[in-house]
């Protein structure tokens, strides 16, 4: 079963590693992400609620990484991190208590 890169992450409680999943993830799909934005926002929607959890400054920290990902994909990043509405459940995702701890996957 698939399980988002920003379930270790949150399972660390490591605003570095949620850092380096996030970026990573925009720059190995930066070509799949121009195509349809809305996969994008699906594929974010994780490392949103990660960083509300690890009471990161959300804005910030999607900014960050619009800065060190692709310039072709900030604004629609830098966007998505301010949003307020974000959810697992509204994309998609739930978060569920695995045998590693806490995990994203697809509903």
């Amino acid at each position: 079963m698939y399980e988002h890169p920003a379930s270790e992450a949150l399972r660390q409680r490591s605003s570095e590693l949620l850092h380096r999943t996030l970026v990573s993830n925009l720059c190995e799909g930066e070509k799949e992400w121009l195509r349809d934005s809305r996969d994008l926002m699906l594929a974010l929607a994780p490392y949103h609620d990660c960083a509300q959890r690890l009471d990161l400054n959300v804005a910030d920290t999607f900014r960050r990484a619009a800065d060190a990902g692709p310039a072709s994909l900030r604004d629609v990043v830098c966007g998505f991190g301010e949003r307020d509405d974000v959810t697992p459940q509204a994309f998609g995702y739930e978060l569920v208590d695995g045998p590693r701890g806490p995990s994203y996957r697809l509903t």
